[in-house]
């Protein structure tokens, strides 16, 4: 399973990490850490670890090289006290989410719930840096988000 750790987090992404880990056959226990951003932060961070100096959407960190079994065996060094493999940080700003959501005629939850699949699966390893790789994940993240309820 995946937990989300995150100030006042309200669980609104748990199905989301549940239908990940089932889709991607992933296991044991695993974390990921979420921070909400306004776009001036969005844009110091995308500036900071990117070179663009604009807000954007979602950025994600990842802390792993590559999936296995999620242990304190396999990841000695990404463990938490509390057992789960620390996977990586993922960061949204809600205004530009709501912004894309109305854009694209969908509620801001299911926005943010694509905006969090999205950043988890490159916590995970995956990309869009060519066309192919950018179709996987978007079938991905319809499978996940399907899955979910949120499509």
């Amino acid at each position: 399973m995946i937990k989300v750790y995150c100030e006042d987090y309200d669980g609104s992404f748990d199905a989301v990490c549940a239908a990940a880990f089932k889709i991607l056959g992933l296991n044991g226990e695993a974390a990921v850490d979420l921070e909400f951003f306004d776009e001036s932060g969005m844009a110091a961070l995308n500036k900071e670890f990117r070179g663009k100096d604009k807000p954007t959407d979602v950025l994600s960190f990842p802390m792993l090289g590559g999936i296995k079994e999620f242990s304190r065996k396999n990841y000695p060094l990404n463990t938490m006290e509390t057992g789960e493999v620390m996977l990586g940080s993922i960061a949204i700003c809600p205004s530009i989410a709501e912004k894309e959501a109305n854009e694209a005629n969908l509620t801001i939850n299911a926005e943010l719930c694509l905006l969090f699949t999205h950043g988890l699966l490159h916590l995970l390893g995956f990309d869009h840096m060519t066309r192919q790789d950018g179709r996987q994940m978007r079938k991905l993240e319809s499978l996940i988000l399907g899955k979910a309820g949120e499509k």
